[in-house]
């Protein structure tokens, strides 16, 4: 009875183990550096206002499909600097830089990942949707929230059942739709989406990935 009990125990240990590891979902804290991106002045063409590189964190929430794929949601947070750049005619390879304000860009999306590696080496690729939230630390700025979307790809390295670690590189675009908007106006003048335009940043980030 004592070895049936065990070996009973054993096969509904393994049997939720294994339904556990199909469906369970994976939480993966990350930090890196993101790329820095640029608005184009909108009375001035040459002048662009720049968001530097800088440090972000944030987090991937992945919830097994099935199969390869899973079901991903990204926070993504960034506090740059914008500086402008006013483009010298004489000297092109020389602009003239005004540091003007902080700014925080968090982004906001949903997608798909889809992996093909095995239980250890794990790479993927990745796409989604949703949108970019700025921030300006200015008391002529306003917030702004757009859509955007980001695809990129990376690398799980497991080890073990639910600890690993994860490499991301991801490229997000910010689209200004129909509508141009202000980000800040002052005494340089706007800092501002053109009509049309794509608003590009990637990041290059690490991650523990934690599996439940």
């Amino acid at each position: 009875m004592i070895w049936r009990s065990l070996a009973f125990s054993s096969a509904v240990l393994v049997l939720s183990t294994t339904a556990f590891a199909q469906h369970r979902f994976e939480l993966s804290p990350f930090a890196g550096v993101r790329t820095a991106g640029s608005f184009r002045n909108v009375d001035n063409q040459l002048i662009t206002f720049d968001v530097s590189s800088a440090p972000t964190f944030g987090t991937f929430v992945d919830f097994h499909l099935a199969g390869n794929a899973e079901l991903e949601f990204l926070w993504g947070h960034q506090s740059a600097n914008v500086v402008q750049k006013e483009a010298n005619v004489k000297d092109p390879s020389n602009p003239k830089e005004t540091e003007l304000f902080d700014m925080s860009v968090d982004y906001f999306h949903g997608g798909i990942l889809y992996s093909g590696g095995n239980e250890k080496w794990d790479p993927y690729v990745a796409g989604g949707l949703g949108v970019s939230r700025f921030n300006p630390d200015s008391t002529e700025a306003m917030n702004t929230t757009k859509f955007s979307f980001s695809v990129g790809g990376g690398l799980k390295v497991r080890f073990s059942e639910r600890v690993g670690f994860r490499f991301d590189a991801r490229a997000f675009g910010t689209r200004a739709g129909e509508r141009q908007e202000d980000l800040a106006c002052g005494v340089f003048g706007c800092v501002s989406f053109t009509r049309a335009s794509t608003f590009w940043q990637s990041h290059f980030v690490g991650a523990v990935v934690i599996g439940f």
